[in-house]
């Protein structure tokens, strides 16, 4: 995967990619640790986390979003 961005914060440093299958449960933890996601996003049911999946495929795949996010 190639790096999109490499951002210097401080004494840390950020480097950004695009997201891929595997970063899933981290984004929807992120997503559900939220004031709103708290009571509608999380993974509690294998189904919860294929309907995640299916959805990342759609977007990963769908030429208008790569355009979105500039990439050929």
């Amino acid at each position: 995967m190639t790096d999109l961005a490499t951002l210097a914060l401080g004494t840390s440093t950020v480097v950004l990619r695009q997201a891929e299958v595997g970063d899933i449960p981290a984004i929807v933890d992120l997503l559900s640790a939220d004031q709103l996601g708290v009571t509608r996003d999380g993974v509690h049911a294998a189904q919860d986390l294929a309907a995640y999946q299916r959805a990342f495929r759609a977007i990963d795949t769908d030429p208008v979003a790569a355009r979105i996010r500039g990439l050929p």
